[in-house]
């Protein structure tokens, strides 16, 4: 697959993602590996930079704690 086509296909699930956002009111959840709170700001960033009107949010913890939400 060329970088076009991901690329392509990468924007055609943002138009998506960014509908279905708009009616649904969620945000997209992200748990990410780590120890510090701040850890994941580059991505978000970045997240946001690329993908504008997506609501994001990412939740940085250890992975033994993600662990533990996954079966709640």
């Amino acid at each position: 697959m060329s970088y076009q086509n991901e690329t392509a296909e990468l924007d055609s699930l943002y138009a998506s993602a960014k509908e279905e956002q708009k009616h649904s009111k969620k945000t997209f959840l992200v748990w990410a590996g780590g120890d510090a709170p701040n850890q994941q700001d580059a991505l978000y960033a970045q997240f946001k930079k690329r993908f504008p009107g997506i609501d994001i949010e990412i939740i940085v913890d250890l992975s033994k704690y993600h662990d533990i939400k996954v079966y709640e």
